[in-house]
């Protein structure tokens, strides 16, 4: 048969058919009707834990993508188990800014704003992707150090709520937001999955009806970086404002509706939702109205959701 099976390696935010008409391929083979190819460690691009890996038969200029895109499948023994949690504790907890954290919840969001977690060559921690060198500020890492490691003492499991930048010069959506997001997710999850730092067992991002697309580029990659690292890592998308979007609030109804079918497009990662109750907006998120939100989405709901 004429012809060759090709295996690219696609970013995430790269467009399919413009990243294969330049790039080389990871593998390749004569075509065949059945095929098993072996993609070797070297061939592999700097952050292919958080890009997609697609087959094409390629006659000269001709080429015809085959099936849909697979992630990296991750061996169960790859991550580090986390504690069991939950078993003796209740209710939920969310911590912002130096409050204090104290035992007796089941679960604990702790706010990571992107924008002081990068610092400067002067006061930061070294680290390298892709050629490119970042630091993390060395006082915002001791911070959150302390936060997670009493997080983890007192038996909670622990979320990271990523702000500051994220959708925009720290996202899946361009080569340089690609970058810094996997910088971060990367050093964070290698750091806090251990009993040194703390665990934590997952990171909640936000996203928009209007970029549902951009949403699921970011939060499939963090997944995909996240799980590299911890066994059963999760992420959640964070929603709150108001039901039904009025011009200032968010369509939360959108946003999750459009999120769940823009995952099956940037891979099926597991996630979950992280509703935030929100008193003090006008018109404000309630129990009702996430009740409200639930049952209109039955069936585009993930299994899990929290509540906050």
């Amino acid at each position: 048969m004429d012809g060759k099976i090709q295996i690219f390696c696609v970013p995430i935010y790269g467009n399919i058919k413009d990243y294969i008409a330049s790039a080389a391929p990871c593998a390749e083979m004569n075509m065949t009707t059945r095929f098993n190819i072996k993609v070797e460690a070297s061939a592999l691009p700097t952050g292919y834990r958080a890009m997609r890996f697609f087959a094409l038969i390629r006659r000269g200029d001709e080429t015809m993508i085959i099936g849909k895109a697979a992630l990296p499948d991750f061996a169960d023994d790859v991550g580090v188990r986390l504690p069991e949690y939950g078993a003796s504790v209740k209710g939920l907890m969310t911590i912002t800014g130096q409050e204090d954290i104290s035992s007796g919840s089941a679960v604990t969001f702790i706010d990571v704003d992107a924008r002081e977690l990068f610092g400067s060559a002067a006061s930061g921690r070294l680290y390298s992707f892709g050629g490119k060198i970042y630091y993390f500020d060395n006082d915002y890492i001791a911070a959150l150090d302390s936060k997670i490691k009493s997080a983890s003492l007192t038996g909670t499991a622990c979320f990271l709520r990523l702000s500051g930048g994220v959708g925009g010069a720290v996202s899946a959506g361009t080569e340089s937001g690609f970058q810094r997001l996997y910088a971060a997710v990367d050093y964070i999850s290698g750091r806090y999955s251990s009993e040194e730092h703390g665990y934590i067992c997952g990171i909640a991002v936000s996203g928009s009806s209007s970029s549902a697309e951009a949403t699921a580029r970011t939060m499939s990659a963090i997944y995909q970086i996240g799980r590299g690292h911890i066994a059963g890592f999760r992420v959640m998308l964070s929603v709150k404002g108001a039901l039904v979007g009025d011009g200032s609030a968010p369509d939360n109804a959108g946003v999750v509706a459009g999120l769940s079918s823009a995952m099956g497009k940037f891979g099926s990662a597991g996630y979950d939702i992280l509703f935030e109750l929100s008193p003090s907006e006008s018109p404000a998120m309630t129990l009702d109205t996430v009740s409200a939100l639930t049952n209109s989405l039955t069936g585009v709901l993930p299994s899990s959701y929290y509540v906050i």
